[in-house]
């Protein structure tokens, strides 16, 4: 990461969520849940960078957001679970699913590149030496302090402890997603549009092997129609698609992106990431058009990520949602590239159907990356046995007809004599 200026790191909790400093138990407990109507269970608390002085013994874990900053003034005050924070810090830094098993392989992310267009990056230990480069667009100010989604999506794509890909390399783009129009602050697709379009330039001057592969956008509003400059997310979506370019957002189902779907997960506290039994079915209340036979499910609650406010911290949330899903999908479809670099995007997910394991408790089939590497690995050596056969039979093809060119011409000369 030379000569790469990011954004300084955020200051605790005002930084991190703008909340106001002095916590009270009712407006304390009002601002951290979450919207029930849109939520199948428990509310979560937010105690990130809280130094927390009252009575959450009511409270359990497995709904607790918190971070290497949050501190009790009394351990009467604890969560029921809180003694074993640090394990479940830990815990959650695993990608899961078996991606750490396909990592002592070196199927890593090693010699692969990915992006990632998100909010101001502060820098991390965890991403640091995988960062090539930078860009900040559509800022009128820049901004002066890295926020805690863009460490996070960061960490779960490549991150070097908590990432899926943790050797790839990383390009990112910051982008605003507001102007000011006709007087009045409206969201805009513009400056993501912008940065998708520098992507796609960026890979025209790179080979092959170091071209970008996918990208990861945590959102899903570009494309709707009520957004501004929509039409012209959807054209460059479509650039993309032809140049070989797989851009992965949470719309990524739509049909004017690429008709995949993929929902996250809820999972237990503190229970293996990587034991399909640790997991339930997603925990929002959605609408029947997320719901699809063709939707692959993946982890999304209880990850420890990167947090913003400082090098070595770390952050963990109770409730990932689409956001923490998107880029470990993504990095997915990076080790997927690693081993056959011809897989697409239709074709990964065909087979992460195939390949994954329903799950009643998930009401859904669980991504198995382990047997998706696996077949695509298999799928590559049978590709490549067959255009050897192939190539072998159009020698022998190529031999005779040369040596019934050869018995023709003597023949020729035979019967000239």
């Amino acid at each position: 990461m030379a000569n790469i200026k990011l954004r300084n790191y955020a200051n605790g909790k005002d930084a991190l969520f703008e909340t106001p400093g002095k916590l009270d138990v009712p407006e304390f407990e009002k601002m951290g849940k979450k919207d029930t109507e849109n939520w199948s269970r428990t509310p979560t608390v937010n105690l990130s960078s809280w130094k927390v002085s009252h009575d959450l013994s009511n409270y359990d874990m497995q709904d607790i957001d918190f971070d290497t900053l949050t501190q009790f003034s009394d351990e009467k005050f604890y969560p029921n679970g809180w003694n074993e924070k640090d394990e479940i810090l830990e815990m959650g830094k695993d990608p899961g699913l078996g991606i750490r098993r396909l990592h002592e392989k070196g199927i890593d992310g090693t010699g692969m590149s990915m992006a990632i267009i998100d909010q101001p990056l502060s820098d991390h230990q965890e991403y640091h030496d995988n960062l090539v480069h930078y860009e900040e667009i559509g800022f009128e100010k820049a901004p002066e302090r890295g926020q805690m989604h863009a460490s996070a999506v960061s960490s779960i794509a490549v991150g070097k402890n908590c990432g899926v890909a943790p050797k790839a390399k990383l390009y990112y783009f910051a982008t605003n997603t507001r102007k000011n129009k006709d007087g009045k602050e409206i969201r805009t697709a513009d400056y993501r549009v912008q940065a998708l379009e520098r992507i796609l330039k960026i890979n025209e001057t790179l080979s092959d092997k170091e071209k970008i592969q996918v990208v990861s956008v945590s959102a899903g509003w570009m494309g709707q129609e009520n957004t501004e400059k929509s039409e012209e997310w959807r054209q460059v979506l479509q650039k993309a698609k032809e140049a070989g370019l797989f851009v992965l957002t949470t719309a990524s189902r739509k049909e004017y992106e690429y008709g995949l779907g993929f929902l996250g997960m809820g999972k237990k506290v503190n229970s293996d990431p990587n034991d399909i039994n640790s997991y339930s079915a997603c925990p929002y209340n959605l609408p029947e058009s997320f719901i699809s036979q063709k939707n692959i499910f993946v982890p999304m609650d209880h990850r420890t990520t990167a947090s913003p406010t400082g090098n070595n911290d770390y952050f963990h949330l109770a409730d990932g949602g689409f956001s923490w899903a998107t880029p470990w999908l993504a990095a997915n479809f990076l080790l997927a590239r690693q081993v056959n670099s011809k897989i697409t995007p239709e074709h990964f997910w065909d087979v992460a159907l195939k390949t994954g394991v329903f799950s009643e408790k998930v009401q859904g089939t669980v991504i198995q990356p382990l047997k998706l590497i696996d077949t695509l690995q298999k799928e590559r050596v049978c590709h490549s046995m067959k255009s050897i056969m192939i190539q072998g039979q159009q020698r022998a093809i190529e031999k005779e007809e040369k040596q019934k060119n050869i018995l023709k011409l003597t023949k020729g000369k035979q019967n000239a004599k």
